[in-house]
């Protein structure tokens, strides 16, 4: 009898994903007691607490999630969840005493408002009271038009349920990761299997750096004025010459001979960068004063050199 149970149990398995036509392909959880996959199981909505992955459950009522530090002295709460990508601002809660340091784009930030993180930048939360660090969670923050992403890995318990880009629903073929290497508007929703809760994420993406041209400069290096063009009303510009902040002309015209070196940043956060110099060189004003200086001196010396004529005459 016991045999029989047990070699009924992959046919019942067989026989759920036949009538449900669930994706052959389906690598992820089973529920035990309805052989279905857990994103495919039914999700009770009356359980606050619910377990999403290893050491991460999820609360209904403060939409949080917990992460469970790696000595288990206590959890780290979350307003999303590790991995994700966001246009909103992320909440963190750390337990007293807790020692970690938060880092965006590689770099420490030691006076960081966790309560309200909202300016964009790759963040990493690292634990850092252990025999060796570890990193509890990350998470990316994108302003709504970017050119920061090109793809968007699952976090660990989520699943890719929609996408949509310039109002038309692309096929998922990969639950796991959404393809953003096309440059328009997205609609990105994330679901987390074990909630049922979605996220969406809506960016227009822009990976198009500047279109910025130096005139007069080749091969780095200019032997007059340089003029700057392609600078859009949206964009930021640093400028430096011999290593100081300058500012850019009213004209774009940048005439005084130096090294430079030019930062232009869209709205979108792509960069065009580049290093040139001007040479010494003798524009119509300074080949003027240049003249004027020739024969003022040339002057002198000829004044002089009849002066001493005349004494000797004497």
């Amino acid at each position: 009898m016991l045999l029989s149970k047990l070699l009924a149990i992959p046919a019942a398995a067989l026989v759920a994903v036949n009538s449900t036509g669930m994706d052959m392909d389906y690598e992820g959880e089973i529920d035990p007691f309805t052989d279905l996959p857990v994103s495919q199981g039914q999700i009770n909505e009356s359980q606050q607490t619910v377990f999403v992955s290893d050491g991460v459950t999820y609360d209904r009522e403060t939409h949080m999630f917990s992460y469970q530090i790696p000595d288990k002295s206590g959890y780290v709460q979350s307003s999303i969840a590790n991995g994700m990508i966001t246009t909103e601002s992320v909440s963190l809660i750390l337990p007293e005493g807790f020692s970690a340091v938060i880092y965006c784009d590689g770099e420490e930030k030691a006076d960081l408002d966790t309560s309200d993180i909202s300016a964009p930048g790759n963040y990493a939360l690292v634990v850092t009271g252990l025999d060796v660090q570890y990193q509890l969670l990350s998470f990316i923050i994108v302003s709504e038009k970017t050119g920061a992403i090109s793809s968007y890995e699952m976090p660990s318990g989520f699943r890719l349920t929609k996408l949509v880009l310039n109002g038309e629903q692309v096929i998922v073929s990969n639950p796991a990761a959404a393809d953003l290497s096309a440059e328009g508007e997205y609609e990105v929703t994330v679901t987390c299997t074990a909630t049922g809760v979605s996220y969406n994420l809506n960016v227009m993406l822009d990976h198009t750096p500047p279109e910025i041209t130096l005139q007069g400069v080749t091969d780095g290096e200019a032997h007059g004025p340089v003029v700057i063009s392609g600078v859009q009303p949206e964009d930021s510009v640093n400028l430096t010459m011999d290593g100081k902040k300058v500012s850019v002309p009213s004209d774009n015209k940048l005439t005084s001979p130096g090294k430079y070196s030019i930062i232009v940043r869209d709205d979108a956060g792509n960069v065009f960068s580049q290093d040139f110099e001007i040479a010494f060189y003798l524009n119509m004003q300074g080949l003027i004063f240049t003249l004027l200086a020739v024969g003022v001196a040339a002057a002198i010396f000829l004044y002089m050199f009849i002066s001493k004529k005349r004494l000797k005459v004497r």
